[in-house]
């Protein structure tokens, strides 16, 4: 997903309205959100830790791209039917 399919579907969403992620079909739990990063990647496929150690972007990282991530937060239930349903699972 992109940042501009997220912000389409939330064009009509409340802004008050709380986030939360919805984890695990089979034995489904709802989470508050923590916090949220943009990470750039760099130009270089191979990137130096800060513990020394290097590793090599993979497949899913593309040099120069930038992502944005979503700390998952509190475990705050199990996930109310029909937000199951809501997301046909």
């Amino acid at each position: 997903m992109t940042v501009s399919e997220l912000m389409d579907i939330l064009a009509d969403a409340d802004p008050d309205a709380e986030v939360r992620i919805a984890e695990q079909p089979r034995w489904a739990f709802e989470y508050e959100l923590r916090d949220a990063q943009i990470v750039s990647y760099p130009e270089e496929e191979t990137i130096d830790s800060e513990d020394g150690d290097d590793f090599t972007l993979d497949k899913n990282h593309k040099s120069g791209q930038q992502i944005v991530y979503l700390e998952e937060g509190t475990q705050l239930c199990y996930l109310h039917t029909l937000a199951h349903e809501a997301l046909q699972w």
